[in-house]
């Protein structure tokens, strides 16, 4: 802890299908408020998690040209932006696709600011495959550099934590089972610097032990790894 907050302004690109505001696919003010309140929590003041950071997400209150917008009740909205996907890269019925096939960078490019200014967090109606969200690390370049989460994912209760999980990886962060092959195989664990998360205040543990019932988890749930005992730093941890 050394008292210096460091602030990261968001803008939420809404892909969305055309609907008004407030419908289906392009979703609420309210609700993109709520998600980065959630995630503010999560990173600064979680009583129940005893955590602070130090990082703080505000939404943007300028665009690159040095603009604001403000809606009807003088909020300063800057920080969302809306634009209609439908048409680029069959988006209406696959939703964001990845691999070779990938329509990321042309969605990504209706609507995208400089990622050494902001944090660009994409929502879409849908990731092609099993994921809520997926993250770059530091290291993307602008064209992808940001954060992707699908709408049930963004200011939904219960689902808040996605998007705090995302953010760590956007911040440089490995899961904390970083290096298992298998929930049965424990990760290499001769220096805490270069195996596991990388992160020496949790030690390095596999996969959940009970692959095909993730919820809930506990600490039953996970092997005794290095005669370590693995307790809520490991079932909370937001990289899990």
């Amino acid at each position: 802890m050394n008292n210096a907050v460091y602030t990261i302004p968001v803008v939420f690109h809404i892909i969305h299908l055309g609907e008004p505001v407030g419908v289906s696919s392009n979703i609420s003010n309210a609700q993109i408020l709520q998600a980065l309140n959630d995630l503010n929590s999560d990173f600064r003041d979680n009583p129940m998690l005893g955590n602070d950071v130090e990082i703080e997400f505000c939404l943007a209150q300028r665009d690159p040209e040095g603009n604001s917008q403000f809606d009807g009740n003088n909020n300063n909205i800057t920080g969302i932006q809306r634009v209609n996907g439908t048409g680029t890269g069959n988006y209406e019925s696959l939703g964001m696709t990845l691999g070779v096939s990938s329509n990321e960078i042309a969605l990504k490019a209706l609507s995208n600011w400089p990622n050494t200014d902001y944090l660009n967090v994409w929502v879409v109606h849908n990731i092609a495959g099993s994921v809520l969200g997926f993250a770059t690390f530091p290291v993307a370049d602008d064209s992808v550099d940001g954060i992707v989460l699908e709408i049930g994912a963004t200011g939904i209760s219960g689902f808040s934590k996605v998007f705090s999980h995302e953010a760590g990886h956007f911040l440089n962060l490995y899961h904390t089972f970083q290096g298992s092959t298998s929930y049965n195989i424990c990760p290499s664990n001769v220096d805490c610097h270069v195996h596991g998360d990388m992160v020496c205040d949790t030690r390095p543990h596999p996969y959940q032990n009970e692959p095909m019932n993730w919820f809930p988890c506990n600490e039953s749930d996970y092997l005794n790894c290095y005669m370590s005992v693995y307790t809520n730093n490991v079932v909370e941890n937001h990289m899990n």
